[in-house]
C-alpha cells in the first residue's frame, strides 16, 4: 500500500462517467488507495436499495475505510490531508453542499466509515450512520469533507418507504420537516421537529437542525420570542453555524429592531468561511448580506457605515451593475467622499469623450456635476466641462457649463476669455 495515499476506497456510486469525473478520475487515483466506479446492476445479490448496497461495499472493502460520492457529486478540494488522523473512534464527516436560487444548502451525511463491518448504515434509500456511531461512542474531527452536489440528498426520498421496519433512518424526521416545510405546511414541520427533538439518538448536526427547523417553523407561525429562545439555545450549544443567526436577523427586522438585526448579520458574517456544524443549514451569498448591512445602517441613520457595507457589496457582487455604481457615487457625494465619488464616477463614464447618453441620463449626468460643484468639488468638474468643450467648441451648453463652472470656483478671467470667443 502506498503510504502517501489516503487508506480508503473512493467508491462513485451511481456516477454516470461524464467528462467532468473523468477529469477527476486521476486525480482521485493519486489521493485514494483504491477507486470503483459503482454499477448498481452488479450489487443484485447485495439487495435493492442504496442501504444495503453501501453496506455490503463497506463490509467487503480490501481498504481499512471507504468513502461515497452519489449521483454527481465531487469534492470541493482535494485537501484531504486531515483524513490521516481518522481511526476507529475518530472519524469524520461530509457535508453535502447543494447551490439553490435562495443560497448554498448543507447536509451532513456520514460517508466515510471503517470497513470489515456489518450493517453500519440503517434505512433503505436514506443510508444512516447514527445508531452505529453511537452506540460505539464514535467522535468526530474538526475538519469535515465538502462535497459539491446538485441533488438535495433526501429531495426523492419515499418518506412512508424509509419508515417500514426497525432499521428507519434515525434523522428521518428531519427531512419529512423539510418537506413540510417546502409545501408551506409548518404546522405538520414543527410537529415533525418536535418529534426529533424528543428523540436521545439524535448526533450533534442533526439535533441542531431539528432546534433550527423548529425555530424556522415559529418565525412563520408568528412565534418570533419562542423562535429567539431556541437560536440563543442553538447559538450556545454550537456557534460555527448559519441559519440561527439568519432566523435572528429576520425576526428582529420584522420587528424593526434594527441594531440587532445588524447585530445577528455581523454575527453571521464572522462565521461566513467556517463550515457549519449543523445539519440543513442555509447560507445566503456574501454580496447578498452585505447589501443587507447597508441597508440597514441606512435605516439606523449611519450613512458611512451603510456607504462602506455598500462598497464590499460592490466589490463582491458576481456583476458590475451600473445601477449600483449609481447608488454608490450618490452616497458617496452626500458623504463628501471625494475620492470615492471620483472612482464611482469613472467607472460610469470611463471616456467622457465617448458618451452616448439619452435625455434622462444627460441630465443625470449633469446632476452630478452641480452636486459636485455644491461640495465645491470644483476641480473634477472644470477638468471634464473643459475636456467636453475642447472637444465640442461649437457645443453651447458646454460652453456654458464650462463658464459657470469657473465662475463658481473665482476663476473669474478664464471665464471671461471663453465668453469672449466667438463660437
Amino acid at each position: 500500500m502506498d503510504s502517501k495515499k489516503l487508506p480508503i476506497t473512493l467508491y462513485l456510486y451511481n456516477q454516470p462517467i461524464s467528462e467532468r469525473i473523468s477529469n477527476l478520475l486521476e486525480s482521485y487515483n493519486e489521493l485514494f488507495e483504491k477507486v470503483e466506479v459503482i454499477d448498481t446492476n452488479l450489487l443484485v445479490m447485495a439487495g435493492d436499495d442504496k442501504t444495503s448496497h453501501w453496506n455490503y461495499l463497506a463490509c467487503h472493502s480490501e481498504t481499512p475505510w471507504v468513502l461515497f460520492l452519489d449521483n454527481n457529486e465531487y469534492f470541493e478540494s482535494l485537501d484531504l490531508s486531515f483524513l490521516h488522523q481518522i481511526d476507529q473512534n475518530t472519524w469524520c464527516s461530509c457535508i453535502i453542499n447543494i447551490n439553490t436560487d435562495k443560497g448554498i444548502e448543507s447536509y451532513h451525511q456520514v460517508r466515510l466509515v471503517p470497513s470489515g463491518f456489518e450493517g453500519i448504515y440503517q434505512g433503505v434509500e436514506l443510508p444512516d450512520a447514527s445508531n452505529y456511531i453511537l452506540d460505539n461512542n464514535i467522535q468526530f474531527l474538526n475538519e469535515s469533507i465538502n462535497i459539491q452536489g446538485d441533488i438535495v440528498p433526501w429531495e426523492y426520498i419515499d418518506i412512508s418507504k424509509e419508515r417500514i421496519g426497525l432499521s428507519s433512518p434515525v434523522n428521518l424526521f428531519l427531512h419529512e420537516a423539510r418537506n413540510y416545510i417546502a409545501d408551506q405546511k409548518f404546522t405538520q414541520a414543527a410537529s415533525a421537529y418536535r418529534v426529533a427533538l424528543k428523540k436521545e439518538r439524535l448526533l450533534p448536526f442533526d439535533y441542531l437542525a431539528a432546534l433550527n427547523g423548529l425555530a424556522r417553523c415559529y418565525v412563520e407561525q408568528h412565534k418570533w420570542v419562542r423562535a429567539l429562545e431556541l437560536m440563543e439555545y442553538s447559538i450556545e450549544l454550537e456557534p460555527q453555524q448559519h441559519l440561527p443567526y439568519l432566523i435572528q436577523y429576520k425576526v428582529y427586522q420584522l420587528g424593526k429592531n434594527w441594531e440587532a438585526a445588524v447585530t445577528s448579520l455581523n454575527s453571521y458574517l464572522a462565521n461566513y468561511e467556517s463550515f457549519s456544524k449543523s445539519s440543513h443549514d442555509v447560507k445566503i451569498p456574501y454580496h447578498e448580506t452585505v447589501l443587507e448591512l447597508s441597508n440597514l445602517h441606512l435605516d439606523l441613520g449611519k450613512k458611512d457605515l451603510a456607504y462602506e457595507y455598500y462598497c464590499d457589496f460592490l466589490n463582491t457582487s458576481l456583476e458590475e451593475v451600473r445601477e449600483s455604481h449609481h447608488l454608490a457615487l450618490k452616497m458617496a457625494i452626500g458623504l463628501e467622499k471625494k475620492r470615492e465619488a471620483s472612482r464611482h464616477f469613472k467607472f460610469l463614464y470611463p471616456n467622457i469623450l465617448e458618451l452616448d447618453l439619452d435625455i434622462i441620463e444627460t441630465k443625470q449626468f449633469h446632476d452630478y456635476m452641480e452636486m459636485f460643484l455644491e461640495n465645491n468639488w470644483h476641480s473634477i468638474v472644470e477638468k471634464v466641462y473643459t475636456r467636453l468643450y475642447e472637444a465640442n467648441p461649437t457645443n453651447r451648453m458646454y460652453r456654458r457649463k464650462l463658464i459657470a463652472t469657473l465662475v463658481r470656483a473665482d476663476k473669474l478671467e478664464l471665464a471671461r476669455e471663453i465668453m469672449q470667443k466667438v463660437a
